[in-house]
């Protein structure tokens, strides 16, 4: 039975093939045949799931913003960035339908916006601009192009790029919401918050921060008694997205 099931992911990783690049491909079939010998039938079905529906929306939207891409081919030495990895759009789209946009009103910040999926998928909502920070100039490049293809789609138009190290990225006052997909660590996600509370000390208003995998957010971050978790939302695979609201008058301390 156990072989056959096998088979059958074999099977499915070569239909998923057909729809990607070679190097997608290659990576999303070796990807789906470990997880079933690690997580058995359902971490390999709940995987497919997750591509599939990835599928569908790089082709509705007509973009390419899949795979992973590491610092080193970036040609870039961080020990504090991560990787490029694109959250998913099953819980994007949750969690985007849950801010209850404000039209013409709301700005999203992506922070680590890389080929630009996520702010893609803002734009698709009716925010007043679409900010994405990225400190590879090549991936802000993959992003731009992604956009200008997904156009046709875009409820926002106003769409930004900025290329530029997180940490000494001055947060604009127009912000309301900030995203973050575990996109670096250290000192530089702890300059990122004090940059944010910064700001918000400076212009107070409404803040909205999502943030996916924050693992690191209270070990490296620290005490951020200006930070309320509001909500979590699982996800097809992989790690949930949790919403927090900033107490607005701030916290000081």
């Amino acid at each position: 039975m156990k072989r056959v099931v096998f088979q059958v992911l074999r099977h499915i990783a070569a239909r998923m093939c057909a729809a990607g690049g070679l190097r997608y491909s290659v990576a999303a079939g070796r990807q789906l045949v470990g997880i079933a010998q690690k997580q058995g039938l359902a971490g390999a079905v709940r995987f497919v799931c997750y591509r599939l529906v990835e599928m569908h929306y790089e082709f509705q939207l007509g973009i390419n913003t899949a795979g992973r891409v590491e610092l080193s081919e970036l040609g870039i030495a961080d020990d504090e960035g991560g990787k490029y990895l694109p959250s998913d759009y099953y819980g994007l789209r949750k969690v985007l339908k849950s801010l209850h946009v404000r039209r013409e009103r709301d700005v999203f910040l992506d922070m680590g916006s890389g080929k630009g999926r996520t702010v893609v998928m803002a734009a698709t909502y009716p925010f007043r601009k679409v900010i994405g920070v990225d400190f590879s100039a090549g991936l802000n490049a993959i992003a731009q192009d992604n956009v200008c293809r997904a156009r046709p789609h875009l409820l926002c138009t106003d769409i930004e790029f900025v290329t530029a190290n997180a940490a000494a990225y001055r947060i604009p006052s127009e912000v309301t919401v900030i995203y973050f997909y575990n996109p670096f660590v250290g000192n530089t996600l702890a300059r990122v918050f004090s940059n944010i509370r910064e700001s918000v000390i400076e212009s107070p208003r409404e803040l909205t921060i999502v943030f996916k995998n924050p693992r690191h957010l209270l070990g490296e971050v620290g005490a951020t008694p200006w930070l309320t978790k509001c909500r979590e939302y699982p996800t097809l695979y992989g790690y949930p997205y949790v919403v927090y609201n900033v107490r607005c008058p701030l916290v000081l301390d």
